[in-house]
């Protein structure tokens, strides 16, 4: 969050977006499980914050867009999206949230 252009609530707000759950969780997991609340930590995990129980944001380009736009990117924002074979489903996850992130720029 402080290194650019993330350091700009605008940007990741259109990341959040244009981010694809469903598609993600298909990909990555066969549709078993069920979506996050945007940070790692369960429901299940003492640490987990109740104030993240806030609906999760939903798939929407066109917010995706606006936001940047708004932001500065009236054209997308080009970005590297790094990724590892460390952890089963990362590859899955990485290639399916680029799909549609790259819908919403």
């Amino acid at each position: 969050m402080r290194v650019e252009p993330f350091d700009n609530i605008l940007v990741r707000k259109a990341l959040q977006a244009a981010t694809d759950r469903e598609a993600i969780l298909q990909a990555a997991q066969f549709g078993k499980g069920r979506i996050a609340y945007d940070h790692p930590i369960p429901p299940s995990d003492p640490h987990f914050w109740e104030g993240s129980r806030e609906a999760v944001p939903s798939y929407d380009v066109e917010r995706a867009k606006s936001f940047l736009y708004e932001a500065g990117y009236p054209g997308g924002l080009d970005l590297t999206l790094y990724t590892s074979t460390s952890a089963g489903t990362m590859v899955e996850m990485a290639v399916a949230f680029k799909k549609s992130a790259a819908d919403g720029n």
